[in-house]
């Protein structure tokens, strides 16, 4: 924050659900008073409310559930990428690759 007027910063809105990774870096240079609010934690919440409401939760009891991972970039980026979220290997097998159209 080299900004001359970073002292009259009190929040930083994180806007994207990858900036609690890089959450350490943020506190290291921000001052203190600033309130960081990760929008990540919320978005994760909200999702869970979603799923728990329609019944969509998979079931921890259950060993066949496999987990999807669906993409709109290059798949070889995110399994290298995703090794710093979840902390583990994605086959290939476990990656769809989708398009999201334009307005």
């Amino acid at each position: 924050m080299d900004d001359p007027d970073s002292n009259q910063t009190d929040c930083l809105l994180l806007g994207c659900t990858h900036f609690p990774i890089l959450l350490d870096d943020f506190n290291s240079v921000l001052p203190k008073h600033v309130k960081i609010i990760d929008s990540a934690e919320a978005t994760a919440k909200h999702t869970k409310t979603i799923l728990t409401n329609n019944q969509l939760t998979a079931d921890a009891t259950n060993q066949t559930n496999k987990t999807k991972f669906v993409v709109t970039d290059n798949p070889e980026r995110f399994v290298n990428i995703a090794k710093i979220f979840i902390h583990s290997d994605i086959s290939p097998d476990d990656i769809v690759v989708t398009d999201i159209p334009t307005c």
